[in-house]
Formats: structure tokens, sequence, C-alpha cells
């Protein structure tokens, strides 16, 4: 059996937010992609309560015209991506806690990504 691998380079990028979220609330990190520069996502690790009500996104152009979910859970998820971003030095790369219950829940993600400007 072969091994497939890649040779990870660039800058490393990233985020974390986790924390408990109040009853019928949400919570984001946000970051902007510079002008020009094109980020790789390689990694996303969330989770949220097991709850159909509860969730952690990733979002591109978060709160913009475009806005994008590119990976969500109601649970506990860690998955490779390979999903390119270029910033406009506006659009926003958010990590979204989302809590649609009754009572507080601990919810949270974490992404990664690399420089990958052409």
């Amino acid at each position: 059996m072969g091994v497939i691998s890649e040779t990870i380079t660039g800058t490393p990028h990233g985020d974390m937010l986790w924390e408990d979220v109040a009853p019928f609330a949400s919570s984001s990190q946000e970051q902007v992609v510079p002008a020009g520069v094109t980020w790789k996502i390689v990694h996303f690790t969330a989770s949220a309560a097991f709850l159909d009500d509860t969730e952690v996104r990733l979002v591109w152009d978060y709160e913009g015209a475009g806005e994008t979910i590119l990976a969500l859970t109601h649970g506990d998820l860690n998955m490779s991506m390979a999903i390119d971003v270029v910033g406009d030095g506006v659009k926003k790369l958010a990590l979204v806690l989302l809590n649609d219950t009754a009572a507080t829940h601990a919810v949270g993600g974490c992404y990664e990504a690399i420089d990958n400007t052409p």
C-alpha cells in the first residue's frame, strides 16, 4: 500500500474559539485575509453539543454578500481540507459558534491555514 503525503509549506495562520455560549446566542472570531493573499485552509476541528440546535461553523466572507459555510458540525469533527480563499482586505474567515437552545453549552472550534499565494 502506498503512502499519500504532501509537504505543507507557507506561513501558517489559524484561529480558535472555545467557550460557553449562552442560550439563544452566538459568538464569532474573525480574521481578514489581506488583499491579494491566498490562504489554503488545511484543517478544521470542532466540537458542539451533539444537538441539532448547536453548531460550529467555518465561514468565508462572514457577514458579507457572498457568505459561504465551508464546514459545519452539530457534534465533533476533525477533518483535513484543501480550500483556497483569496483575500481582498475586507472578507473575513470566521469561526462561528451557535446555540439555539434554552441552556448554556460549551462549543468551539479551530482551523489551520497556510499562505498559498501563487
